[in-house]
């Protein structure tokens, strides 16, 4: 939605205002923050300007192991995702690919890692 067709007739979100500058953009998600462990997607802090809201994006990866096989299970685990409402499951947003690049971009779920949880705390009993 353009800034012209807000319904509440404002400029830019305010929210988009106290974002930092993207890293970079897939698409029309503009990619706030990335969080990359070596040998899996890339997860990242994102914005979606046409939602204006943060969300979490999840990126495959681009290089030829990809390939269209792994492109259609992305697909397919948004969609079984996308099916899902229950209280204790994020919300999907949407799945597209862009740059031969599949994505996923959900709620963003602020706190604490379950790796970092358990390392802090301890096993649950």
């Amino acid at each position: 939605m353009s800034d012209a067709a807000r319904a509440d007739g404002g400029g830019p979100s305010p929210m988009m205002s106290m974002m930092p500058a993207p890293l970079f953009e897939w698409g029309s998600i503009q990619v706030i923050e990335s969080w990359v462990k070596a040998d899996s997607p890339r997860c990242s802090r994102a914005w979606d300007p046409s939602l204006e809201r943060e969300v979490a994006l999840k990126l495959g990866r681009s290089d030829l192991e990809s390939g269209l096989f792994r492109t259609q299970r992305w697909i397919e685990e948004a969609r079984r995702l996308a099916r899902v409402r229950h209280p204790n499951v994020l919300v999907v947003h949407g799945v597209d690919i862009r740059d031969g690049r599949a994505g996923i971009w959900t709620d963003l779920i602020r706190g604490r890692t379950l790796e970092a949880r358990a390392s802090g705390s301890g096993p649950a009993r």
